[in-house]
């Protein structure tokens, strides 16, 4: 398939799942009004590689105008990685030379992040707390999160997911890392980080789920490798990674059912293949 008959529905991926009836839907879960950032605090370092797993460097600088000085700053940001929150573009992940619908990695026309930057993310959000349903503090390496356990963590909220909903998947990566554990980097060969299973994949995909917003990432010591992320090429899945999802059980526990609005809009920057964002959950 060529860039040039790509539908537009399939260059946003899942985006084209929230429709009117998924955005008024996410309105009419809001009822205490009550908002929450969903995102991680951002981690400044002092210098940035090319590949740091959360590179955020400010170089101060300032001006004066008269009576007036202003202070401002230059940001140099590495988007992707396991620490800060951010939203993964479709042209992040190709496989045998091809993104999301098509397209090559040196095609000129490819649509980053500035796809959904005109209409926004606006849907219901749902969670799947996964700690509760196990009764641990944390998900563990031994034991990946698996489709089942998102079934049954809906089913005992009475929660029934629709097509254009996003998932807001817990996993307990604050208390783990509250413990003193590192949430490692992303790559293919570890086989020491926590997370979820391949078919949590199959599951938000034959459900329709518009976004999938988590604190861990894939589990690593699951085949094949990434099979979570892999969906931003075969679905156009999108994903939120290294969601603060803990900070919705709070609101969400006030609530007869653990759903809310979800709002995200990342900036028109043509191209971009991720962005740093925070999500806004209204409950």
């Amino acid at each position: 398939m060529t860039s040039g008959t790509v539908a537009a529905a399939s260059v946003v991926g899942t985006a084209c799942y929230i429709d009117r009836a998924a955005i008024l839907r996410g309105m009419a879960a809001v009822e205490t009004g009550e908002s929450v950032g969903l995102g991680r605090d951002v981690i400044v370092e002092r210098a940035i590689e090319v590949r740091d797993a959360h590179g955020v460097k400010l170089d101060a600088q300032g001006f004066k105008r008269g009576r007036f000085a202003f202070s401002a700053e230059r940001m140099v940001v590495d988007i992707h990685g396991t620490v800060n929150t951010h939203i993964d573009g479709l042209n992040h992940i190709s496989v045998d030379g091809c993104f999301h619908s098509g397209f090559a990695p040196d095609d000129p026309t490819k649509m980053g992040v500035s796809v959904w930057s005109k209409e926004g993310l606006v849907t219901r959000a749902i969670l799947a707390d996964i700690t509760r349903l196990r009764g641990e503090p944390w998900v563990t390496t031994e034991h990946p999160v698996t489709a089942a356990e998102v079934e049954a963590c809906l089913a005992e909220a009475n929660q029934h997911v629709l097509p254009g909903d996003a998932l807001l998947l817990y996993m307990g990566r604050d208390r783990y890392e509250a413990a003193g554990h590192t949430y490692t980097e992303f790559a293919l060969d570890q086989t020491s980080r926590p997370g979820a299973a391949g078919d949590v994949g199959d599951w938000v995909v034959d459900h329709r789920i518009a976004m999938l917003c988590w604190d861990f990432l894939d589990a690593s010591n699951v085949s094949p490798e990434a099979s979570v992320h892999a969906r931003l090429v075969t679905h156009g899945l999108l994903l939120i990674d290294n969601c603060a999802v803990e900070r919705a059980i709070g609101p969400f526990a006030r609530k007869a059912k653990p759903e809310g609005l979800i709002c995200i809009s990342p900036p028109a920057l043509h191209g971009a293949t991720g962005m740093l964002v925070n999500p806004l959950l209204i409950v």
